[in-house]
């Protein structure tokens, strides 16, 4: 069984002084021989790759604050690129009403000059872009949702009429169950582990296949997850469990 371990940071993996043990250390080394193991924490994406350079550690992380992850040393950012943007313009062309986001538009509608007058009609899709909007014939409304889905885009239904549904797409790693949704679908067939110690978590915590709070979580927090680490995150908490799980030393 190969596991995939995601680990908040602050009060879970690292220390009041913000330092991990060489006992940490090791564990994770040698966990990470046959698995893998994330850091998902709000923290910024400088100050993780900080830490996982200081210490040595070959691990992923994702920042939620800035929308960032590092997976296999590639940073992955909260945005659609260029060619995303293209492919589903391409595919639906002929079903898409308009199109727009803070630098496209696409398929100029008149009502769009008041949103964005600066901005001129557009035949081509260059830009990246944080997000796009799109409107698109409705009778496309279930095959347009399940290419989104098929190629991991976060979107919402704005709204719909008997014509047309109204999306904002996005590639979205601004809460930790986004960013769980990515990874699990890049390490496909991993067992998930789950460590926090704060209740903010639970969600994620709960779709993990093994979740556990820390010693030293918050007492609600620790009223709903049913496993608890042995140690709290001075005492090497987050080792010890990988320890106990897959007996590494």
């Amino acid at each position: 069984m190969n596991y995939l371990c995601i680990s908040d940071f602050e009060g879970t993996l690292i220390k009041k002084d913000g330092s991990i043990s060489l006992n940490t250390i090791n564990i994770i080394n040698e966990f990470i021989k046959n698995n893998k193991f994330i850091i998902i924490s709000e923290s910024s994406i400088n100050e993780l790759l900080n830490f996982i350079n200081k210490y040595n550690l070959n691990v992923d992380i994702a920042s939620v604050s800035e929308g960032i992850i590092y997976i296999n040393n590639k940073e992955i950012k909260n945005e659609l690129e260029a060619d995303i943007i293209n492919n589903i313009i391409n595919k639906f062309n002929e079903y898409i009403y308009t199109a727009y986001s803070n630098d496209i538009i696409y398929k100029y509608q008149e009502r769009l000059i008041n949103l964005y007058p600066k901005i001129y009609k557009i035949s081509n899709l260059f830009n990246s872009s944080s997000y796009i909007n799109i409107v698109i014939n409705i009778n496309k409304n279930d095959e347009f949702r399940d290419f989104l889905n098929n190629n991991n885009l976060s979107y919402r239904l704005i709204g719909k009429d008997k014509n047309r549904a109204f999306y904002n797409i996005k590639n979205s790693f601004n809460n930790k169950l986004d960013i769980y949704d990515y990874v699990i679908n890049y390490y496909k067939n991993y067992k998930t582990i789950g460590i926090s110690d704060s209740y903010n978590d639970i969600d994620l915590l709960n779709k993990c296949d093994i979740a556990y709070a820390m010693k030293n979580s918050d007492e609600l927090l620790k009223n709903n997850i049913k496993n608890i680490t042995l140690d709290t995150n001075e005492k090497d908490g987050v080792a010890t469990t990988l320890n106990d799980i897959c007996h590494l030393k």
